[in-house]
């Protein structure tokens, strides 16, 4: 087994979808908010120019899949801080509770952490190869995608859009999947657990709509605000709209919403898996190396003593 050299895309999708996606007045539309961003030198030197179209293609797509995410994360955000006040220091994941915390503390992990390539910011080809880097980014996507169904029946992540004017990207998942089974990395075990763990924080994100849908309810903002002092039930963020590729930004002005002490847990045990998960595969890796290695030694050296003179040994 050998790690391809291959530096075309890794999603396989079928060129009737791909023609039928170009063709959506809505995902041209939202093409529009994807920066003009060049290759990096050496994808520029040896993509074809059918390969850097491909890759645009895909980055676009990609992209378009974490908008929502970007705007359930800020909408949460702003939610979080009219519900708990001016209390200066409090981490923005107590105003929910059980599943939707737990999913509003990872979205707020990945998203930070991922910045670049949410928000595909550099290489085309590069953010494209990055979705395979790690089982975060995988997940990341892959949620995304189980999520597409939801957000087009909902209005919460975009109230200007419905069903009838979002893209359909339920093609996506399975380009997905046979990316993840053909990985020579993740190969085809990895993706049911991978698949599994997408299913589950899909969930729980779909619980976070729903209390944020709760909270920014009138009636139930005064119901949770009568505890606190009447000028904390006034919003304190603001949408910054600095450019149409940054529309999904908040500016959050009485409460910082930085990492919290449960987020940076929640951060460092992504990352403490992660990292065991790739020491894993290195090692064994190593060991399917090293054991090709000592057969072809041994080969060697029985040929070899085939060819020696009797009594040189």
């Amino acid at each position: 087994m050998a790690l391809s050299t291959d530096i075309s895309s890794p999603f396989k999708v079928p060129a009737e979808a791909m023609a039928v996606l170009e063709r959506d007045d809505a995902f041209r539309s939202l093409r529009q908010r994807c920066s003009e961003a060049s290759l990096c030198s050496f994808h520029s030197e040896e993509c074809s120019e059918q390969q850097r179209a491909v890759f645009q293609l895909h980055r676009d797509v990609i992209y378009i899949l974490l908008l929502p995410l970007f705007e359930i994360h800020n909408q949460a955000t702003q939610i979080a801080t009219r519900i708990l006040g001016r209390r200066q220091g409090t981490e923005p994941e107590r105003a929910f509770k059980g599943e939707a915390r737990g999913a509003f503390t990872w979205l707020h992990c990945i998203l930070t952490e991922e910045r670049d390539f949410c928000l595909a910011e550099g290489c085309p080809a590069c953010i494209v190869s990055h979705v395979l880097s790690s089982e975060p980014t995988i997940r990341l996507v892959t949620v995304a995608c189980l999520l597409c169904d939801f957000l087009s029946s909902s209005d919460f992540a975009d109230s200007k859009s419905n069903k009838s004017h979002r893209p359909d990207f339920s093609f996506w998942l399975k380009a997905m999947e046979t990316a993840v089974r053909e990985d020579p990395l993740w190969g085809d075990a990895f993706w049911p657990e991978i698949r599994h763990r997408a299913e589950s924080l899909a969930v729980d994100i779909k619980y976070l709509i729903m209390q944020c849908v709760e909270l920014r309810n009138p009636t139930e903002l005064q119901r949770t605000s009568s505890t606190t002092s009447s000028s904390s039930a006034k919003s304190s963020c603001s949408m910054t709209t600095r450019s149409d590729r940054h529309a999904y930004r908040v500016h959050v002005r009485s409460i910082p919403v930085q990492p919290s002490a449960l987020a940076r847990r929640q951060l460092n045990m992504m990352w403490e898996e992660q990292e065991l998960v790739s020491k894993f595969l290195q090692g064994y890796w190593n060991q399917l190396c090293w054991s090709d290695r000592r057969q072809k030694m041994l080969e060697f050296s029985k040929a070899g003593s085939l060819y020696l003179p009797q009594g040189a040994i």
